[in-house]
C-alpha cells in the first residue's frame, strides 16, 4: 500500500453557473490587470473603462439585431467621452469586450501589451473561411511578451483595444 495526495474540487455553488478548471501552473503568478490606470491605449494598445450600458443578455438573445444597433450607438458615445482625441473612431479601427454577465473569471480575455512586441514577433496569416479568406497576425512566442487579463470582470468593464489605425499599423507596432 502507498499513500498520496489527492486535490479535490471545493463544493461551491458558484459551479452550478461557472465550470471549474485545472491549471498545470500557478494562476496567482499570471499578470493580471488590477488597476484600470496603468493602461494607455496609444501605448499598450488597449484601457480598461468601467461604464454601465444598456445591453443586456436577455436583449442580446431576444433581439440580437436591435440590440447590436442600440449598443453600438451607445459605445459610440462612450469612446468619444474617453477618446475625444479620435474625432473619427472609424480611423483607429477599434473593438470594445465585455462580458454580458459577470464576473467572468472562467474565460476572460487576454491582451498582450502592444509595447511589448517587436516586429520579429509578428507574421501575417491567412484565416479560411467556408465563403472567404481574411487575412490576420499571429505572435511567436517572446519572455518580454506582457500579458493581461481583467479579474473578476463585470458586465461593466468594458475593455477598449485598438486592432489597427487608419494607416493600417497596429498600436505600438
Amino acid at each position: 500500500m502507498f499513500k498520496t495526495k489527492v486535490k479535490y474540487l471545493a463544493r461551491n455553488d458558484l459551479y452550478s453557473a461557472e465550470k471549474p478548471y485545472s491549471a498545470d501552473f500557478n494562476v496567482d503568478e499570471r499578470n493580471g490587470a488590477k488597476s484600470r490606470d496603468v493602461f494607455d491605449i496609444n501605448v499598450s494598445g488597449f484601457y480598461i473603462l468601467h461604464e454601465d450600458t444598456s445591453l443586456t443578455l436577455e436583449d442580446a438573445l431576444d433581439r440580437p439585431e436591435e440590440a447590436e444597433l442600440g449598443y453600438q450607438a451607445e459605445l459610440e458615445q462612450i469612446l468619444h467621452k474617453h477618446f475625444p482625441e479620435y474625432t473619427r473612431l472609424e480611423g483607429s479601427i477599434s473593438s470594445v469586450w465585455k462580458p454580458l454577465v459577470g464576473p467572468n473569471n472562467d474565460w476572460p480575455l487576454a491582451l498582450c501589451d502592444y509595447s511589448t512586441i517587436q516586429p520579429s514577433d509578428v507574421v501575417q496569416a491567412d484565416v479560411l473561411h467556408v465563403d472567404r479568406i481574411t487575412e490576420n497576425r499571429l505572435l511567436y512566442p517572446n519572455d518580454q511578451h506582457r500579458w493581461y487579463y481583467v479579474e473578476n470582470q463585470q458586465h461593466n468593464d468594458l475593455i477598449v483595444f485598438r486592432n489597427v489605425d487608419s494607416t493600417g499599423k497596429q498600436a505600438g507596432l
